[in-house]
Parts: C-alpha cells; structure tokens; sequence
C-alpha cells in the first residue's frame, strides 16, 4: 500500500514519476519476488480455493475488486493518478459461451428482485430519459441474456437523443454491478454482456466502448436514494 501510495502521489509509473531512478531499482527485486510467489500461489493454493463453491460464491471477481481500487484512490488520495488516467481501463468482455442458463436466470432474478431501484440508478446517468423506455431496455437486456427475445427494437422509432441517453444508462448500470454483492460472478457476466449488447443497438459498438471508459469509476459514485 506504502509503494502504491507513492507511485500515486509522483504521478507515476515510477516512484519519481516519469523518471526512472535508482529506488525503482532497489524495489524491482522486492516486487518480483512478490510476483513470483503470487504465480505459484495462483497455480497452486488459490486454485484450490477457486475449486471450493463456498469461495467462489463470496469471492469478488477481477472488475470488482479493480473498480473498488479506483474508488479507494480517490477517496484516499482525493484524486485519480494521472499514468491510471492515461491507461485503457482494463478488458472485461464476455466471451462467446461464457454465460450458460442458470446464470442468466440468477441475473434475471437478481435484475427482478430491485427492478424499480435499478430503473432509478439508470436515470441518475440519464434523467431526461424516459423511465418507460430504461424499463424496457433492461427487460429487452434480461430476456436476451436468458433467451428467447430479441435485441433489437423492432419497428419502434426511438429519438436519437433518447437512445444516446438510454445507452448511457445501461452502461452506467453495467458498471456498477458488484460481485458477490449483486450476484455471482457468471451471472454478472451474463448480465453486463446483455446490457453492452443492447446498448450497441442504440449507439454502435464503437460508442459503447467509449461509454465503458468514461464510466471506468462508476462504482466510485455515492448515490443516495
């Protein structure tokens, strides 16, 4: 924490900012080590763990524990390190046959159980959006992730200016989503694939992708309802 505190504070990547000194190189053989030990742990003890549900069912996955990082430097530090600034946010897209049933079911069911407080944190991002139309976005989002319904808005005429909103709602909402907090693991991929998906719809894939960046430290956000 005392190494990452220091980076942040000198604007990174190294310990003097951009410049390489001779602390980055007493502290080289000390992280590598560390590394080193976190591979076999991976390979080995953390395997194990991962193998065990009851683990798996508490434990948060990669996004979580990231974005919580990037909360925590700002409510630490006060502000984002200008290098993280300058870093693509990391790539946490759902592969093809990622999501099996039962997980989409559980996001479903997770999605159902606070509907009206999602609808709500959907229009934090976009309030002139209509909440007719987030609702039935994230239905559309549900049932394509469980099967059966498609993406595609049919024969609706939907504004320019409330699909750019309505996107911008989804990703905001697939941005905050937590593991284990709000569901597992594999129906939180289940259901942040859905939602980029529909969200695709409205503005391109090319859009999409810029939404996921700029909402990088949603999860940041304290939002009282």
């Amino acid at each position: 924490e005392d190494v990452d505190l220091a980076v942040q504070e000198s604007g990174g990547p190294f310990f003097f900012g951009a410049v390489f000194s001779v602390v980055d190189m007493a502290f080289a053989p000390w992280i590598d080590r560390a590394a080193a030990m976190l591979s076999f742990l991976r390979k080995a003890w953390l395997a194990a763990m991962e193998a065990r549900p009851a683990h798996r069912a508490l434990r948060l996955d990669d996004e979580t524990h990231v974005r919580i990082a990037a909360s925590a430097w700002i409510s630490t530090v006060g502000l984002v390190p200008r290098h993280v600034l300058r870093t693509p946010p990391p790539s946490w897209a759902v592969e093809d046959g990622d999501c099996d049933p039962l997980a989409a079911a559980e996001a479903a069911q997770c999605l159902a159980a606070c509907h009206a407080g999602v609808v709500a944190l959907a229009l934090r991002r976009a309030p002139q959006c209509p909440p007719v139309l987030v609702d039935d976005l994230l239905r559309r989002a549900v049932g394509a992730a469980v099967g059966g319904q498609s993406l595609a808005l049919g024969s609706e005429t939907l504004d320019v200016a409330d699909g750019t909103a309505a996107a911008a709602a989804l990703i905001f909402v697939r941005s905050r989503i937590a593991v284990p907090r709000d569901m597992s693991e594999r129906a939180a991929r289940s259901l942040r694939g859905a939602l980029e998906a529909v969200a695709e719809t409205l503005v391109g894939k090319e859009r999409v992708v810029g939404l996921l960046e700029e909402e990088f430290f949603a999860y940041c956000e304290k939002l009282e309802f």
